[in-house]
């Protein structure tokens, strides 16, 4: 989580009987995606859930003085 995106990372894992119920298949798959806010966000407000398949994602928006510090912070990364 950063001030102005996301990252989400996801696994799911399906496993299915064969015939007999001899042995198991195991499907197993990971999803990546971004979100990018459209303003600054305070990422420590953050929270997601998921139901029905369906993933909720929400955060606050940083106020003025939250978003000059990562500013600066990020500035002096560079550096």
């Amino acid at each position: 989580m950063h001030p102005r995106s996301a990252l989400v990372v996801a696994e799911k894992e399906q496993i299915s009987n064969s015939e007999g119920g001899r042995s198991s298949d195991v499907f197993e798959q990971a999803i990546f995606t971004a979100a990018k806010w459209p303003t600054d966000v305070d990422p420590d407000t953050a929270s997601a859930y998921l139901k029905n398949g369906v993933l909720t994602l929400t955060v606050k928006r940083a106020t003025a003085s939250e978003s000059d510090a990562e500013s600066k912070r990020t500035a002096q990364k560079a550096k």
